[in-house]
């Protein structure tokens, strides 16, 4: 798969949704006006809130990668810092049939797995074609229409 604008992503995919395999808890991901990524509910890891967020643009193997922006509870301002952590950017693990992502950092170790709904547009047609035959099964008589305006002709027998 290519990277994606944001006018791509509203177009290819309706929902995106994270079950943590550890608690089962899920939450649909949202998007945002002119982002190309997947927003989770932001929540606190170490001294750190954390927003992690399915980048759409940034794809590695295949798959769009997982980013951890990482803000001052404070001031709320992001932490440029905290870019060159390991936990900012998190490749996918694709195993059969699953999207899955190992998100940790402090005490906070995440397995999520990424249910996509895709849009698919398309564009059909429908070709009717047809042979066959006909066949008389027991055909009825002929009949000779008009007969009664034809002259019968006698010849005469031998005996005549």
């Amino acid at each position: 798969m290519d990277p994606m604008s944001a006018e791509e992503l509203e177009k290819r995919i309706a929902r995106a949704v994270a079950t943590d395999l550890k608690s089962g808890q899920k939450q649909e991901l949202k998007r945002k006006s002119g982002s190309r990524c997947h927003f989770f509910v932001p929540f606190r890891s170490g001294p750190y809130d954390v927003q992690l967020r399915l980048d759409w643009g940034d794809i590695v193997d295949g798959f769009p990668r997982l980013d951890a922006d990482f803000y001052d509870p404070e001031t709320g301002k992001m932490v440029k810092s905290m870019r060159g952590h390991l936990a900012h950017h998190t490749d996918a693990e694709p195993t059969q049939n699953m999207l899955l992502y190992v998100w940790e950092f402090h005490a906070k170790k995440c397995r999520l797995r990424i249910d996509l709904w895709w849009l698919v547009y398309g564009a059909g047609y429908n070709v009717s074609c047809g042979s066959g035959s006909v066949h008389a099964v027991n055909p009825p008589d002929c009949v000779s229409h008009g007969a009664e305006s034809v002259e019968q002709v006698h010849e005469p027998d031998a005996q005549d």
